[in-house]
């Protein structure tokens, strides 16, 4: 009928349910969560206990109680240290006991990524460095910052060294191409561009993880120390740097259908490299089908560090022959090398000589018309160039194999085989018409016969 309340109307109690949610916090930003954060309309005064329900860096669920003898206000405490590295949960909540009843409050993850762990992994041209990161992200920006940093574990430093580079983000894996090289440290943290859930960007104290250095590419080279045609000596260098190198177990070389291996080589003073003697190789100096190099690790790995041998042996004579030229003419000297020639452009084309110890013979200098086919070398010298007492040839260091492999101070020597060359004359001497003497004219040698 319109009556209106009085003065005094009754006084009933209001019974006022809190509303609330909450977040976790990482406070000191070193990858652990360490405290809950909550927005809330009413009270949460008379709480008694929090149970956090939360999962770890593994992604499993856990649960944690924690007492509030004195309620909650804006914020919960955790115990120090737990949860390292547990930055994000979906569907997680806080279970609030209060007035004899229990409350479920949504927990949002308000806790920056961290790096779990990183790898560099070598190309041809750049470096890839990815890093394992604690939960989806995002890439943001902001001057004077970068997406990760990088220093030595017993470096002090909190910031780090930015990693320049270009970066994605794939899910929970951050790519960085970087220049060849630009990585040598062992330890990396993610800086402020990395944005986790709500846009929480990692701060000064993220946590650095190690560094794993992939399998670096390395070069395998054979060489021939003392120029007789077989390889005797070996070189296995890092393309990179010494961060990450191997420790090798034992070097094996296939060359020529041989495998030959050292059990230790000589390291280089940089890290890099390490060589010394290896073989018996057969007379080879260019590659005939599988010829490789690799080093077998202390963990029995022979597959991370192989490479295909470069052919750093110089080619060397297999046979030659000297056809005398009679009368003023000619001689031809023909040499068989031991593969695919390549003339230079100053130099000796070959050698001749009597004692297959001495340093160097008779050069036959590149000023000498001659022609390169192939394998052969065919020099055709005025006569008496060559001495007719000289028995042995090889290369000389005008030639080098089609990899540039140049002949050099110390070759192998070969017979020079020589077809001698005369004419015979009759003569009467009392002209009575029977012959009754012999003149020979002889271009080389003749053996001794009856």
């Amino acid at each position: 009928k319109g009556n209106s309340p009085g003065l005094l109307s009754r006084w009933v109690p209001l019974n006022a349910s809190p509303v609330a949610i909450s977040w976790m916090l990482d406070g000191n930003g070193d990858g652990a969560p360490d405290s809950i954060g909550f927005g809330v309309r009413g009270s949460l005064g008379t709480a008694t206990s929090a149970t956090v329900h939360w999962k770890t860096a593994a992604g499993l669920d856990t649960v944690l109680v924690v007492p509030t003898p004195t309620g909650i206000g804006t914020g919960l405490a955790l115990p120090s240290g737990i949860l390292r590295n547990a930055t994000y949960c979906a569907g997680c909540y806080v279970e609030v006991a209060m007035d004899g009843t229990k409350r479920r409050i949504v927990l949002l993850d308000s806790v920056a990524p961290v790096a779990l762990s990183a790898k560099l992994r070598f190309g041809i041209t750049k470096d890839t460095l990815l890093v394992v990161v604690s939960e989806a992200f995002t890439i943001g920006t902001g001057a004077g910052e970068g997406a990760a940093a990088t220093k030595l574990a017993v470096a002090t430093d909190r910031r780090g060294t930015l990693v320049g580079g270009v970066a994605s983000a794939e899910g929970n894996i951050l790519r960085i191409v970087v220049d060849t090289g630009s990585v040598s440290a062992d330890s990396l943290r993610l800086r402020s561009w990395i944005l986790g859930n709500l846009n929480k960007a990692v701060g000064l104290n993220s946590p650095f993880a190690p560094i794993e250095y992939g399998p670096q590419p390395i070069t395998v080279a054979l060489f021939d120390r003392n120029g007789d045609g077989q390889a005797d000596s070996v070189r296995f260098r890092l393309a990179r740097s010494a961060t990450g190198a191997p420790v090798p177990a034992s070097f094996s070389v296939t060359w020529a259908g041989t495998t030959a291996t050292a059990a230790t080589l000589a390291r280089s003073t940089d890290g890099r490299s390490w060589s010394g003697a290896i073989g018996p190789f057969p007379v080879a100096t260019m590659c005939s089908g599988d010829c490789t190099g690799w080093i077998t690790t202390s963990t029995g790995d022979k597959t991370s560090y192989v490479a295909v041998v470069e052919d750093s042996i110089a080619p060397v004579a297999v046979s030659a022959t000297l056809r005398y030229g009679f009368g003023g003419e000619p001689d031809t000297l023909d040499v068989k090398a031991s593969e695919p020639l390549v003339k230079s452009t100053a130099g000796a084309w070959v050698e001749t000589g009597t004692d297959r110890s001495a340093i160097h013979g008779h050069a036959l200098a590149s000023t000498i018309p001659g022609t390169v086919t192939s394998d052969a070398i065919r020099l055709v010298v005025p006569s008496g160039t060559i001495p007719s007492s000289d028995s042995i040839v090889r290369l000389g260091n005008l030639l080098s194999d089609a990899g540039g492999a140049r002949v050099g101070e110390v070759s192998r020597w070969v017979v020079l085989a020589s077809a001698a060359r005369g004419r015979a004359t009759l003569y009467d001497a009392d002209q009575d018409g029977a012959a009754d003497s012999v003149w020979f004219g002889v271009r080389g040698r003749l053996g001794s016969g009856a």
